[in-house]
């Protein structure tokens, strides 16, 4: 066992939605939660929590005990703070992966930390870390690989366990401060919790698509998307047939769930 795996993360307060246990933190608290465990080299996980991703883990209790495993789910998109205004409770503050980047590797550039890229297509790791090593001088690139090794195997969307000890393997090689995961879910948050023991690293972040998002532009919406609340938009025209039911039909269901859960 790793010493950083000795010393809990402080606790936050939380919202259930749908079961999930969103953290109700502000910007300011997430980043002394990211420097407290950077200098201690004490544990810390965070992932994110979107209207889709909430709705899969309430219908998939093993999912949703993997996410709340994790010490900090972090609110990603404006549909979770309105469900939580529905259920009486209140987020202060969205932090998806927009909101968090210039604040996150600014920190870790200033404790000149070494982070490790591990996913998406090959090559595009290696470009997200170039990018944010040029725009966060400081910032030490630990290694990259890349997340295509269920593909590679043969079983696109199942990472078998010698794919996962590769990606162990190849982190701890590289002896990073932080580590971001960028693979489908669930299998990103499957990776995180069954080799948390394993992992030599202190802070563990899930990202999804982020490594593509930083590898093609610090913040891949726009300000003005940003400020009108519209990020949700932005996406669906850039891949129509891929978003159209998770932004039609799919939040139609969240809703109506988030109401259910209210009358309970």
């Amino acid at each position: 066992m790793h010493s950083h795996e000795q010393e809990a993360a402080v606790e936050r307060p939380t919202v259930d939605v749908l079961g999930v246990h969103v953290h109700a933190t502000t910007l300011a608290e997430f980043s002394s939660d990211v420097a407290v465990a950077l200098e201690r080299r004490s544990r810390l996980t965070v992932t994110f929590a979107n209207p889709n991703y909430l709705m899969a883990a309430s219908d998939d209790p093993p999912l949703r005990d993997l996410v709340n495993s994790f010490d900090r789910v972090l609110t990603d998109g404006w549909g979770i703070m309105l469900a939580a205004r529905i259920l009486g409770r209140r987020i202060p503050v969205r932090l998806a992966n927009d909101d968090i980047v210039r604040p996150l590797f600014g920190l870790l550039a200033e404790h000149r930390s070494r982070v490790f890229f591990l996913g998406s297509a090959p090559g595009v790791a290696d470009e997200a870390a170039r990018r944010m090593s040029d725009a966060f001088p400081g910032l030490v690139v630990a290694g990259t690989m890349h997340g295509f090794l269920d593909v590679e195997e043969g079983t696109p969307g199942t990472y078998s366990p010698a794919a996962f000890d590769r990606m162990v393997a190849a982190v701890n090689e590289a002896r990073p401060d932080f580590l971001i995961v960028g693979i489908p879910t669930p299998n990103q948050q499957r990776f995180v919790v069954d080799n948390l023991r394993r992992l030599d690293v202190p802070v563990v972040m899930t990202g999804g698509s982020w490594i593509d998002h930083l590898a093609e532009r610090l913040q891949f919406y726009p300000t003005l998307v940003s400020k009108l609340r519209l990020c949700w938009a932005y996406r669906w025209m850039r891949e129509p047939r891929r978003l159209a039911y998770r932004y039609s039909v799919e939040l139609l269901k969240f809703g109506r769930r988030v109401l259910a859960q209210r009358r309970q």
